[in-house]
């Protein structure tokens, strides 16, 4: 949705800042400076796998879906594990991958500690499957873990029991409790919180911004909108954005 909403931000010189588009391809898009985010784009699950896994000690392997996510956080992995030779297995899947037994046979041969799997969701004909093969094959339960597209609800499509103990990313942020007090206070019926923290901040730094700019129009908010973010020279620390 960012990727059709940006063009017009331009055009109307109207800034955005999203608390949850994570989309590794819009780091590259252009948007003269009109675009912002409060969370990182998907990309920064490779590095968080990295450094949790066996406290980065684990023998790991990785299958990867070929798109702009996989690639990113297969990246972030090689280059946290470079080091120590942990990553022991890459293997790659695209839309035209229908068997996954070869994949994970190549995946059981380099005895890893841990399998992290990254696809879509829209790819959940060949997420069963292969997490059907990758738990037969002895990956299942905590040995696997998941990105943030591909943690889903299989109740219809796997076993009861199959994703037991599986780990799984979440994007956003679990709020702390006296955020969440707070927001029960005003809207006590909302209670999915995982971007919340990001929309205040973002409300916030827009606002601050503008107050630094001493002008609420949408190019002087986005001229302003890095420098009030942490590290901001002229304005009291609050949370970061990035441009994109």
């Amino acid at each position: 949705m960012a990727e059709q909403v940006i063009p017009k931000l331009v055009a109307a010189k109207l800034p955005m800042i999203s608390p949850a588009a994570t989309e590794v391809r819009l780091s590259s898009m252009a948007s003269d400076g009109y675009f912002f985010r409060t969370i990182g784009s998907a990309a920064v699950e490779g590095t968080a796998l990295a450094k949790t896994i066996g406290g980065g000690k684990a023998r790991i392997a990785i299958i990867y879906f070929d798109d702009d996510m996989g690639r990113a956080v297969l990246g972030r992995m090689r280059a946290e594990l470079a080091a120590s030779g942990s990553l022991v297995s890459v293997q790659k899947i695209d839309a035209v991958t229908k068997d996954p037994v070869p994949i994970v046979a190549a995946v059981k041969a380099a005895t890893p500690d841990d399998v992290v799997f990254v696809s879509p969701f829209s790819a959940m004909e060949q997420n069963t499957g292969m997490i059907t093969q990758l738990t037969a094959a002895g990956f299942g339960g905590a040995k696997l873990w998941l990105t943030s597209q591909n943690t889903a609800d299989y109740s219809q499509a796997l076993p009861a029991g199959t994703l037991t103990n599986v780990n799984g990313l979440l994007e956003g942020a679990q709020p702390t409790a006296a955020f969440t007090a707070r927001v029960a206070a005003v809207a006590p019926a909302v209670t999915d919180l995982l971007f919340a923290e990001g929309a205040y901040d973002a409300t916030i730094l827009a606002a601050l911004a503008a107050t630094v700019a001493k002008d609420a129009h949408g190019a002087a908010i986005a001229s302003r909108l890095r420098e009030v973010s942490a590290g901001g020279s002229s304005a009291p620390p609050t949370a970061s954005v990035s441009m994109c």
